[in-house]
């Protein structure tokens, strides 16, 4: 199987097939696409494995890649059995897809980046999600410290009470 991106892999309306990204970009994506990650339901020990995958991604193959059960499961130090096990797992919740290759033949599993990541990256949204921490009065504004009308006094820590001597 080539590691490129195959004619039929091409879509139109996928307008990152073409793209290619700088070391930094390909940064961001990593990031932006773990940021991603903790908006799914990812089972214990997924984020490993996904890392494991993602750290497969390089300048030829941006989102893409075909590390074999044995390296994943080496890398994240857990059995193959494991990894055969979460693969489906992370199929089926959307964050990874999976092209599987012949068992026994040598064709490797072809592991790509979601398309409803890649179209929330490279969309209007650039991948970036909207603040956990807004104002109430401005939802999807920025956050800014909060001024409050009475000023907080805070108590003076009195500490332990001193030990006297014990008299003997």
């Amino acid at each position: 199987m080539s590691s490129k991106l195959r004619p039929q892999d091409r879509r139109p309306d996928q307008p990152w097939a073409d793209k290619k990204l700088t070391d930094r970009q390909r940064g961001d994506m990593a990031f932006r696409y773990q940021d991603w990650l903790l908006t799914k339901n990812v089972p214990s020990g997924g984020f490993r494995l996904l890392y494991a995958i993602l750290q497969r991604l390089n300048e030829e193959n941006q989102f893409h890649c075909f590390p074999s059960i044995e390296y994943l499961a080496a890398r994240i130090q857990r059995a193959p059995s494991t990894v055969w096990e979460m693969v489906p797992k992370l199929e089926k919740i959307g964050v990874i897809e999976v092209e599987w290759g012949s068992q026994g033949s040598g064709d490797p599993n072809r592991y790509q980046l979601p398309t409803a990541f890649l179209e929330f990256y490279f969309g209007p949204e650039k991948g970036r999600q909207r603040s956990l921490f807004c104002h109430p009065r401005n939802p999807g504004g920025p956050v800014f410290p909060i001024r409050l009308k009475t000023p907080v006094h805070r108590q003076k820590n009195p500490g332990l009470p001193r030990k006297t001597p014990a008299s003997r």
